[in-house]
């Protein structure tokens, strides 16, 4: 589950259906047919997120605009059925736009929106790599699988446990050094305790920073380019 520690601002607009999140084209620079959706995917003609190729969307899309956290996959039910799918994760402030990569132009299959870019303290867990599967983390930060991937809002800070009484040893992890810009840990690779999901399990997490490692997102010092690109390994 997704923890919100913050209410959701502009709810008149999302009530409304005047928010529209996400903006889908098959051309470059925000050319050629256009797909609006809204977060609930509101406000256009998918009938799913989980599969674009129900309503002709399927590998077609060269650019995106779009406001908050959202997860573009290659295959279909957000790579949950691939083990070597890449995905395209974008941080969107007042209508950022970007032209697609080779590495996900004209590829995407799917796509799940996280969270509004006006949730200012938030965390998502989950239990594989590149921002999928299950959510880890409940609401009083019990960890119910092995987490395997994180993102965390802006300005928090978390430490990770191996022990449930957090005695034993310890991470912190972080968000991006860019006010409100979140922390992206696409996979465990980065970490120098919990870098193994199966031999050392996060087991606990509390809230702050109370370990002497602390490992930094991949985004960490990107100032500018609010996304990126990962690829599943088998």
């Amino acid at each position: 589950m997704l923890i919100f520690f913050a209410a959701l601002l502009s709810f008149v607009n999302f009530a409304c259906g005047q928010y529209k999140p996400v903006r889908l084209y098959d051309d470059k620079a925000m050319g050629g047919d256009m797909l609006v959706c809204d977060h609930y995917g509101l406000g256009c003609n998918l009938t799913s997120f989980e599969q674009l190729t129900l309503d002709g969307w399927d590998d077609k899309v060269s650019s995106v605009c779009m406001e908050g956290l959202w997860f573009l996959y290659e295959d279909e039910f957000f790579n949950l059925e691939s083990d070597e799918a890449s995905m395209l994760w974008a941080f969107g402030k007042q209508n950022f736009c970007l032209n697609l990569d080779p590495v996900m132009d004209n590829k995407i299959s799917s796509l799940k929106y996280e969270v509004a870019i006006y949730v200012p303290v938030w965390l998502a867990a989950y239990d594989r790599p590149g921002f999928t599967g299950s959510y880890c983390l409940d609401d009083s930060f019990n960890v119910t699988c092995p987490l395997s991937s994180l993102v965390i809002g802006g300005g928090m800070s978390l430490t990770l446990w191996d022990t449930a009484d957090q005695s034993g040893r310890c991470e912190c992890v972080v968000a991006s050094k860019e006010e409100g810009v979140p922390g992206m840990y696409p996979d465990t690779s980065r970490f120098a305790v919990f870098n193994d999901p199966k031999e050392t399990p996060v087991v606990s997490v509390t809230s702050g920073c109370n370990c002497s490692i602390t490992t930094l997102p991949i985004n960490y010092d990107d100032t500018s380019l609010h996304y990126g690109y990962y690829t599943m390994k088998p």
